[in-house]
């Protein structure tokens, strides 16, 4: 067979009886006209580089015992106004949240802050940013910030941050959104997450696939530019709603069949 090269994305065909060795198999098909199964495979293919409009920063409402994270933050905030890329944001005056914001304010930027009502007294609400939309609930808040955001970046932060930064990761594992989430790992203030997500690999709770999702570098200007750069998984697109309405159509289907003379037995005397 020289000359004949196999298509390494084809299932291997093993070809018994009398099957002319020159004869192409149907595409679909095994030697025996039987048909097999083509498994979907899911590539990564390296996009043209982003367009990065908006970024969404979560970060503490406190500016820690480190300069470095308050330095880190200034730093991503020159780099945004510069790039005219509007930062979305908690909504919040103080901490790393309120240095980044002013920051980018002082550089010309546009910044748009989301907040619940019942955090505005204690996260001060920044009223002196291009927009301050106040929603009700938690919920809301990581939604409206999510929608309005082409990318997604975490600095040092505590719980707040850490539970944003892992919902929009799981988002993007579930298929909601398939935009970039970056990790700026100041100082090696991550170094313990990231140590964390390779034992969860090791003990196989965590996907390598899925740890790539999260883009972790040192400097800002690096990480926005990896968030550029990143590659995106086609394929389609997982609906999180598809098994709900699964459910619902099955339960209707069983409601009308159920009542039916054929389904109670009534013809075949069951």
């Amino acid at each position: 067979r020289s000359g004949r090269t196999r298509d390494p994305f084809q299932p291997k065909v093993t070809v018994s009886g009398s099957w002319p060795d020159t004869a192409p198999v149907p595409k679909g098909r095994t030697a025996a006209g039987r048909r097999f199964y083509t498994p979907r495979m899911s590539t990564t293919e390296a996009t043209p580089e982003r367009t990065i409009g908006s970024l969404c920063v979560y970060c503490a409402s406190s500016t820690g015992s480190n300069p470095a994270l308050a330095a880190a933050a200034e730093e991503l905030g020159r780099l945004l106004a510069k790039e005219k890329i509007e930062l979305v944001y908690g909504g919040g005056a103080v901490g790393l949240m309120g240095l980044i914001a002013d920051t980018v304010m002082d550089g010309g930027g546009a910044v748009t802050g989301v907040i619940p009502s019942a955090l505005m007294p204690r996260e001060v609400a920044h009223r002196g940013i291009t927009s301050l939309i106040e929603v009700e609930t938690m919920h809301e808040r990581k939604a409206e910030m999510i929608s309005r955001a082409d990318a997604f970046v975490a600095l040092p932060g505590g719980f707040g941050t850490l539970e944003e930064l892992t919902e929009v990761l799981t988002w993007a594992q579930l298929g909601i959104h398939d935009k970039p989430i970056g990790l700026l790992n100041v100082d090696g203030f991550y170094d313990h997450l990231l140590l964390l997500l390779e034992r969860c690999i090791e003990d196989q709770v965590l996907k390598q696939k899925n740890r790539l999702m999260l883009i972790d570098r040192s400097t800002p200007s690096e990480l926005l530019t990896a968030l550029r750069t990143s590659s995106t998984t086609r394929g389609r697109r997982h609906d999180p709603f598809r098994r709900d309405r699964r459910c619902a159509a099955g339960r209707e289907y069983s409601e009308q069949h159920r009542s039916s003379p054929r389904s109670t037995g009534d013809q075949r005397g069951w």
